[in-house]
C-alpha cells in the first residue's frame, strides 16, 4: 500500500509501495534553487539578441555546446569567438558548458581521454564564467558515441564513457574545485541490441547500470559526476510529461522514480553519491538537459522554413486545456498542443524530488524542418502562442508559486458486476493535480490490488458469494498519492447449480476401413549441387553527404552517420543565416576510406 502527500516543494515524501521497482524519497529539495533554462546555440552567432527572449520570458541559465577535434586540447581561434560571444551576451543567466565531439572520434585510450579533458579545462580556464561542464552528449547512442558494442557484443561504450567522466572530473576539479562536472546526459531510449538495424545504442537504464559496474571495477575513491544530467523527450511530441512509462528502459520525464533506482543499483556503496533515500547534503541533484516538443507551423509562418518535415508535431497553442482544479487529463491521452506539454513539464519537474532544472531544446526553432522546431520562437524571430503560457509557468516557478500537492480524491467511484465467470468492473471521475495525475491504485478492502494509468478498471480475482469495499486513489510522477475516495461496496453473488447434463446418443456403427493404398517407390534424390561461393564482407566505406544548407548541429550528424568525420570548421561571411553550411569539401558523393574528413564552411550571416 502507497501512502504519503506533498504540499509545497522541499517537505517530506514518504512512499510505501508494494512495487519493486518504487524508490522510496526521503525528501524533496528543491524549490531552494530550482530554475528553467535553453538549451540552444544561438548566443554563439547573435550574442545577447538571441539571449533577450529567454531573460523576457524567465529563464535563467543557457546550455551551449562546444564541439571537440580528436587530437586537440586548446580551444581554436573560432571556438575562443563563440564563447565570448556567448559569455558577454548571457551575462546574468548561469551559462553551462557542453563539450562533446563526432560519435567516431569518442575517446577510446588514455591519450584522447587526455586530450579531451584538457580541452574541456582550458575551456573553463579561458572563460571564468562557466562553471558548469557537461561531459559529452548522449553517449548512450550510436549517433554520438561509437562503437556502443564490441566485435563479439559485448557492452562496450558504458566503460569507455565512464573512464572519460573520471578522468575530466579529475581534471575540472583539480584546476577549480567548484566545477560542477555534469554526466552522463543519457538519451532517454535505446535498444539494448548490438545487432539492431539502425540505431544501435544502450537504454539509460543498462548504461547506467554498465557504467556503475566498470566505476567498480576501477576500485576508483572519488565521484564521477556532481550532478546528473538525463534528457527527457517523450516518445512522441503528444505524449504526456507525467506519463510513467512502466514497461521497458525508458527515462523520459514522467520515469523520475526509475531514475533514481537506476542510479541507486549502479553505485549505491560506492564513493559516487546519488540522489534519493540516505542521500547526505553532497546528494547530487538531477538536471533535465534537454525537453522539448515539436511544433507545426502555421502559413503565415511558411517563408522561415524550408526542406521537408520528417516528425509528426503538435500546434504551437490550440487554445490549451482547462487545467487545475478542473479533473486532470489521463496519461494516456493526447496533449492538445505545445503550450499544454510545456506548462506540465515545467510544474512536474519544480515538484519531483531532488531536480534541480530543466531546459527546453530550443528558444529558437530551426529553419531546416528535417531540424528540431521546438523553440517557443518561430524562424523568423516571433513569438509563438506557447510562448506566454510557459512565461507564466516559469513565472511561477520561480516564484515558488507551484502547488505540488498530491492529487485530490476521485469522485464518484462506481462498481457493477460483469462477464461470466462475474467480474468487478470499476469506474470514477478523474482526480485533479497541477503536476498532471499519472495513474489510479485501486484498493479492495484496504489493501492495494493493482495500479491503472487510466480508467475503467476490472477486478477478475473475485469470489462467488464474497463482498468487497474499493476505493481509489490518484498518483502523480513526483512520488504523491492522494487521499482515497469514498467506498463503493459490490457483492458477488452465489452461482446457481446448472441442470444435470442430457445423457449423450449412443456411438453411431463406424464405417469399414478404407483399402491400403498401392505401394509405389521412393522417389530418387535431386543431385547435390556445389555450396555458393563465399562473398567476403565490403569495408566500410566513407561517402561524402550533401551537408550544404543544413545546420552545423545536423551537418556533424549527417557526417558522422556516413562514416565520415568533420574536420576543418571555416566561417565566412555571406548572404544566409548564420549556422549554415554553405560550402563542403570534398564535394558530395566523394567516396573515400572509413572516417575522411569533411571540412566545412559555415555561415557568418550578413557582413552589418
Amino acid at each position: 500500500m502507497c501512502r504519503g502527500g506533498r504540499i509545497g516543494r522541499g517537505l517530506l515524501v514518504v512512499l510505501a509501495c508494494c512495487a519493486a521497482a518504487t524508490v522510496t524519497a526521503a525528501s524533496a529539495r528543491a524549490g531552494t534553487g530550482f530554475f528553467f533554462g535553453f538549451a540552444d546555440d544561438g548566443p554563439k552567432w547573435d550574442g545577447s539578441a538571441a539571449a533577450q527572449p529567454a531573460r523576457d520570458l524567465g529563464a535563467r541559465a543557457f546550455r551551449v555546446t562546444l564541439h571537440w577535434n580528436a587530437g586537440e586540447s586548446e580551444l581554436t581561434s573560432q571556438d575562443v569567438v563563440d564563447l565570448s560571444k556567448v559569455t558577454s551576451g548571457t551575462t546574468g543567466l548561469r551559462l553551462v558548458l557542453a563539450v562533446y565531439g563526432s560519435s567516431t572520434n569518442a575517446p577510446q585510450d588514455a591519450a584522447s581521454r587526455t586530450q579531451f579533458c584538457t580541452f574541456a579545462k582550458n575551456a573553463v580556464a579561458r572563460f571564468p564564467s562557466i562553471d558548469d561542464v557537461v561531459i559529452w552528449n548522449e553517449p548512450n547512442v550510436s549517433a554520438f558515441w561509437r562503437p556502443q558494442f564490441n566485435a563479439d557484443g559485448s557492452s562496450a561504450a558504458p566503460a569507455a564513457y565512464e573512464a572519460l567522466l573520471a578522468g575530466c572530473w579529475d581534471a575540472l576539479h583539480a584546476f577549480r574545485s567548484t566545477i560542477n562536472v555534469i554526466g552522463p546526459a543519457t538519451s532517454p531510449r535505446g535498444n539494448d541490441n548490438p545487432n539492431a538495424a539502425s540505431n544501435i545504442s544502450h537504454s539509460p537504464v543498462n548504461f547506467i547500470q554498465r557504467m556503475g559496474l566498470a566505476y567498480r571495477a576501477s576500485g576508483r575513491t572519488k565521484p564521477l559526476f556532481d550532478t546528473v544530467g538525463q534528457h527527457v523527450y517523450q516518445n512522441f511530441f503528444a505524449e504526456r510529461p507525467f506519463l510513467i512509462h512502466t514497461v521497458g528502459n525508458t527515462i523520459a520525464e514522467g520515469d523520475w522514480n526509475k531514475l533514481i533506482q537506476t542510479l541507486h543499483v549502479a553505485f549505491d556503496g560506492t564513493a559516487q553519491p546519488a540522489p534519493g533515500p540516505g542521500c547526505t547534503s553532497a546528494c547530487p541533484p538531477i538536471w533535465y538537459l534537454e525537453s522539448g516538443f515539436q511544433t507545426s507551423f502555421p502559413a503565415d509562418h511558411a517563408e522561415a522554413y524550408t526542406g521537408s518535415e520528417n516528425v509528426v508535431t503538435i500546434p504551437d497553442f490550440a487554445g490549451g486545456e482547462i487545467e487545475f482544479p478542473a479533473p486532470s487529463p489521463l496519461a494516456t491521452s493526447r496533449a492538445p498542443d505545445q503550450a499544454t506539454q510545456l506548462r506540465y513539464a515545467v510544474r512536474l519537474a519544480y515538484c519531483q524530488p531532488y531536480v534541480g532544472a530543466i531546459f527546453n531544446f530550443l528558444l529558437r526553432d530551426e529553419a531546416d524542418l528535417a531540424g528540431w522546431q521546438s523553440g517557443v520562437v518561430w524562424a523568423d524571430g516571433s513569438r509563438k502562442g506557447s510562448f506566454a503560457p510557459l512565461e507564466s509557468a516559469v513565472e511561477d516557478a520561480n516564484a515558488h508559486a507551484i502547488s505540488c500537492a498530491a492529487p485530490t480524491a476521485p469522485d464518484g467511484l462506481r462498481g457493477q458486476l460483469a462477464g461470466a465467470p462475474p467480474q468487478v468492473s470499476l469506474s470514477w471521475s478523474p482526480a485533479a493535480s497541477e503536476l498532471g495525475v499519472s495513474g489510479y491504485e485501486v484498493l479492495r478492502d484496504g489493501v492495494a490490488i493493482g495500479r491503472t494509468p487510466g480508467l475503467p478498471y476490472t477486478d477478475a480475482n473475485v469470489a462467488e458469494g464474497a463482498t468487497y469495499s474499493y476505493m481509489v486513489r490518484g498518483f502523480d510522477a513526483a512520488g504523491g498519492t492522494g487521499a482515497p475516495s469514498d467506498a463503493v461496496t459490490v457483492s458477488v453473488p452465489e452461482a446457481t447449480a446448472p441442470p444435470p447434463p442430457a445423457p449423450p446418443p449412443p456411438p453411431a456403427e463406424p464405417p469399414p476401413p478404407p483399402p491400403p493404398p498401392p505401394v509405389e517407390p521412393p522417389p530418387a534424390p535431386p543431385p547435390a549441387s556445389p555450396p555458393p561461393p563465399a562473398v567476403a564482407a565490403a569495408p566500410r566505406r566513407c561517402v561524402v553527404p550533401n551537408v550544404r544548407g543544413k545546420t552545423l548541429r545536423r551537418a556533424r550528424h549527417a557526417i558522422a552517420t556516413a562514416s565520415c568525420r568533420v574536420g576543418r570548421v571555416r566561417y565566412k561571411w555571406a548572404r544566409r543565416r548564420r549556422g549554415i553550411v554553405i560550402a563542403e569539401s570534398p564535394a558530395p558523393r566523394t567516396r573515400a576510406l572509413e572516417g575522411a574528413r569533411v571540412n566545412l564552411v559555415v555561415s557568418r550571416g550578413r557582413r552589418r
